[in-house]
C-alpha cells in the first residue's frame, strides 16, 4: 500500500520527477553520476517529459512507434537477475540502455523513477480496473498492461539491487554476514 499512497502524492503534488526507494535498495558505484546520466538521456529521447501535458488515452489501440510516446516510469533496480532481454549478459562492458518493456513493466519495485504523468495514470488505472490489492511489482505489471497511456523502460545495467538478494559486490566488507549466539 505504500507504494500506491506514493503515486496519489506524487500525482497530487504534481512531483515533476519522483524516486521511489524501499528501505533494502543497495546502489552500484558511482550511483550519482551513472543516475544522472540516465535521466538526461531519458529526457533527450524524449522518454522522460518532466513538467510537459501528460499523454492522453486515445480511442484506437497504441502502435510499436506509439510505444514510447507514453508517461514514463523507468525501472532503475533489479532483483533475482532480471534484465532486459535486448541487454548483453557481459555486465562488464556492456553498453547502459533504456528498453521498453510493456507487459512485464516491473522487475522488482525496491528503485523506480516516477513523473507526475506516469503517477498520474496509475491511480487512474486504480480507479477504472476493480482489482485486489496486489504485491506492488505484481500490481504495476498488471495495471501498465491496461493503460493506453503508460509505459515502462529498464535501466540495463541496474543501478541499484534488492538487498536482501545481494550476497557480495565486489567483495565489499559490509556484505560479510554476521551471526550472533
Amino acid at each position: 500500500m505504500e507504494h500506491v499512497d506514493l503515486w496519489y502524492q506524487i500525482a497530487q503534488q504534481k512531483i515533476g520527477l519522483a524516486l521511489v526507494l524501499e528501505d533494502d535498495a543497495i546502489f552500484v558505484p558511482f550511483f550519482k553520476e551513472k543516475f544522472l546520466r540516465m535521466i538526461y538521456k531519458a529526457i533527450n529521447n524524449r522518454i522522460l517529459r518532466i513538467n510537459e501535458t501528460c499523454v492522453k488515452a486515445k480511442e484506437k489501440s497504441i502502435s510499436d512507434d506509439e510505444q514510447t510516446n507514453q508517461n514514463a516510469m523507468i525501472v532503475i533496480g533489479t532483483c533475482v537477475k532480471f534484465y532486459s532481454q535486448y541487454f548483453q549478459r557481459d555486465l562488464s562492458d556492456a553498453p547502459p540502455i533504456l528498453s521498453t518493456q510493456k507487459s512485464n513493466s516491473s522487475r522488482c519495485t525496491h528503485a523506480y523513477l516516477l513523473t507526475s504523468c506516469s503517477a498520474q495514470a496509475l491511480v487512474d488505472q486504480i480507479h477504472l480496473q476493480k482489482n485486489d490489492f496486489l504485491p506492488s511489482d505484481h500490481m504495476q505489471n498488471h495495471l501498465f498492461r491496461l493503460s493506453p497511456t503508460l509505459q515502462s523502460f529498464w535501466m540495463d545495467p541496474p543501478l541499484a539491487y534488492q538487498g536482501n538478494q545481494v550476497i557480495d559486490l565486489d567483495n565489499v566488507k559490509n556484505y560479510d554476514r554476521q551471526t550472533y549466539k
